[in-house]
């Protein structure tokens, strides 16, 4: 399977999972619409090859945090087209979300991702990949690779 349609099952394998009993229909229409049809993607497939780079071989864990960056990106979107920001008409080619539910959904829709108990689990997911398989492990080049702090020869200094 391709590395697109694995994040594309993904996305819309964490929207089903969200949409739990009592969610109001149009409200998971305007998530969807905001998450599908996406863009290139980009930083769902830099958070899988980060991972890669870093010796994740849990491709489950690496996909779970490029799909919790690629939410909250798409919800970042949906509140940057608001009337209160841009405004904007169109995103990727389609009406915004403000503009085809109302930016009442907009508002509600943009929150979601990052909001309560499945958005802290997103976040730990994604920290769980940079935190045990960047920083934690040393390469085979002998070296540990620490964000901001350049390359440190295993047990020396940088």
């Amino acid at each position: 399977m391709s590395i697109t349609a694995r994040l594309e099952g993904a996305l819309a394998a964490a929207l089903e999972a969200v949409d739990g009993a009592g969610r109001p229909p149009r409200l998971s229409a305007a998530m969807a619409h905001a998450v599908f049809p996406g863009g290139a993607r980009v930083r769902p497939r830099l958070t899988l090859a980060v991972a890669r780079a870093c010796g994740c071989d849990d491709l489950e864990l690496s996909l779970g945090a490029a799909v919790s960056i690629e939410l909250l990106h798409c919800a970042s979107l949906v509140h940057d087209d608001l009337p209160c920001f841009d405004d904007a008409p169109l995103r990727r080619g389609r009406p915004s979300v403000h503009r085809a539910y109302g930016e009442r959904l907009a508002v509600l829709c943009g929150g979601l991702p990052g909001a309560g108990r499945r958005g802290r689990a997103l976040a730990a997911a994604a920290g769980a990949v940079a935190g045990t398989h960047c920083l934690g492990r040393g390469h085979a080049d002998g070296h540990r690779r620490r964000p901001g702090l350049g390359v440190r020869a295993a047990g020396g200094a940088a």
